[in-house]
């Protein structure tokens, strides 16, 4: 079911025919199956929470600010790169049968967290057994031990969570499957630059 969308876009972008009944032009058709899918469904899920997103239009890039996915197609406050964009140029919201494709920005912050909650809390456990190598009660030692690596944990995930988020990349989340290259001949997409 995800890989239909894609082809049904790829489809009514590339021919002239028509596979709709006669009267309803290709557009209606590209809307109505964005918004019975479960492609919807992901995407609306996907962009809860985003504050910034990247769409292809036309070929071209733009970030915008506040995205939102709607049955009618891609909404957005406003468009924040590239600057001086006319209001005109870029439709709100751009219809489903016009949108490339979708992007939204991702940072490294779990994976520096957990690789710092990893490192610290060695480290803790490694400085509560220092501590508790001097006292005769095993328990005593084996406590230093938990209570060091478990607040080297706590402070490392906090400590890689916050360099982590310096650190961005874009993930393309529609559609899911991009067209691949087949005997070193591209296939055009729109979304391709």
């Amino acid at each position: 079911m995800l890989i239909c969308l894609p082809m049904l876009m790829i489809a009514l972008n590339s021919s002239d025919r028509v596979i709709a009944e006669p009267g309803v032009d290709s557009s209606d058709v590209a809307l109505h199956f964005a918004a019975q899918d479960s492609t919807f469904e992901a995407l609306t899920h996907a962009f809860r929470h985003q504050t910034v997103a990247a769409v292809y239009f036309h070929g071209r890039r733009y970030e915008v600010a506040n995205p939102k996915i709607e049955r009618e197609g891609f909404a957005y406050r406003r468009v924040t790169a590239p600057e001086h964009v006319a209001p005109e140029a870029v439709p709100n919201p751009i219809p489903w049968a016009d949108v490339d494709s979708l992007l939204l920005r991702r940072t490294q912050a779990n994976n520096l967290g957990t690789a710092g909650a990893i490192t610290v809390a060695f480290l803790g456990g490694l400085y509560g057994w220092a501590l508790g190598v001097e006292t005769d009660n095993r328990g005593a030692q084996i406590g230093a031990i938990v209570v060091g690596a478990a607040a080297g944990a706590a402070v490392g995930y906090i400590a890689g969570g916050f360099v982590g988020g310096w650190f961005h990349r874009w993930v393309q989340v529609y559609p899911q499957v991009t067209p691949e290259p087949t005997r070193g001949k591209p296939i055009p997409w729109r979304g391709q630059k």
